[in-house]
């Protein structure tokens, strides 16, 4: 087990509505240009993606994609990162997948609210009280230890937040790159 890098990544601003259902929503045109000026400010702050999964619900599924063809990953479709997957479920797999990594690599995780919301709170305090507010497009970079020796009990570590990069503001930074 080691230490590794997580991303957390709410998709981008998706249809109101798809004669599919909520899974068939797709990112709005607005929704696909934000999330790829979004890609290059995360470039020019030096991320990138080593693995990544997503869920299987289309919106996240295109989100993922741009941000993996600029910053690099190999993507996996994860059913469990639906909007209404228990958050304890999800944490559990992300930390499953991650520590099986190599050291000094990058996972990325892209889902739905309140799902990553959740998420966010149980690695970074432990429980599913904390408030986080994750629009759409927005990107939590954590550090996920191995282990930390003021942790005790079965609870697993905390995670260490490296950044929260708001949508709006990696959009300008990568649109004043482009």
């Amino acid at each position: 087990m080691s230490d590794f890098e997580l991303l957390l990544i709410r998709h981008g601003v998706a249809e109101e509505w798809a004669p599919g259902g909520d899974s068939e929503r797709s990112l709005t045109e607005d929704g696909t240009l934000q999330i790829e000026a979004s890609s290059v400010g995360l470039l020019s702050l030096g991320l990138h993606i080593d693995v990544a999964m997503c869920s299987p619900f289309v919106r996240a599924r295109q989100t993922a994609e741009v941000h993996c063809a600029r910053l690099g990953g190999t993507l996996d479709s994860w059913a469990g990162l639906t909007p209404s997957s228990p958050a304890s479920a999800t944490r559990d797999e992300i930390l499953q997948r991650g520590r099986s990594l190599a050291p000094d690599r990058r996972m990325a995780v892209f889902g739905h609210n309140p799902n990553i919301t959740s998420v966010l709170s149980l690695l970074v305090a432990g429980h599913g009280a904390a408030m986080f507010n994750v629009r759409p497009g927005d990107v939590a970079h954590l550090l996920i230890p191995s282990s930390m020796p003021f942790v005790r009990g079965e609870n697993p570590p905390r995670a260490i937040v490296l950044g929260f990069y708001p949508c709006t503001t990696l959009e300008r930074l990568g649109a004043s790159l482009n």
